[in-house]
């Protein structure tokens, strides 16, 4: 939730940045301050490990993030596409688009298939649905993070 929170208020300022004429030093200092504040958010394991005493109860705090962290990552590929059709649209070319497909298609093998792996690295343990639900968090928040790079600008 605090992630969300967060997340939220990064795209709003974002969006209020991109509006804003005081030049790209104070757009710049700003989008680091928020970068920072992402960067010193915990993993979804240990945000909901702090709030749970036991596996069933990590397992649904879990359950509980994901849908968000899914629908952040989704808000995120949207508005950067949104930035990049209005970026090919002025320079009459079609470039960002088709490269930002690309990339989006790479994002999700790479999502599925290093997920995958951390469930499977966790053997038969009880772990390892933990372990893939907290990474496809991770990832969905990262690539949320990282996108709002280039839509924030």
């Amino acid at each position: 939730m605090k992630f969300t929170l967060i997340l939220l208020l990064t795209l709003l300022a974002g969006s209020a940045l991109a509006n804003d004429d005081t030049g790209s030093a104070g757009r710049d200092a700003e989008r680091s301050h928020l970068q920072a504040l992402l960067a010193a958010q915990p993993g979804a394991e240990q945000e909901c490990s702090a709030q749970s005493s036991n596996q069933v109860e990590l397992k649904a705090c879990l359950a509980a993030l994901l849908p968000q962290a899914q629908q952040d990552r989704l808000n995120a590929e949207a508005a950067v596409l949104a930035a990049m059709k209005q970026l090919d649209r002025a320079q009459q070319r079609q470039h960002a688009v088709p490269a930002l497909q690309k990339d989006k298609q790479a994002f999700a093998a790479y999502r599925k298939a290093h997920c995958a792996w951390v469930a499977a690295s966790y053997g038969s343990g009880a772990g390892a649905g933990i372990a893939e639900a907290a990474c496809l968090i991770d990832l969905d928040r990262t690539r949320a993070h990282e996108l709002s790079k280039y839509y924030m600008r």
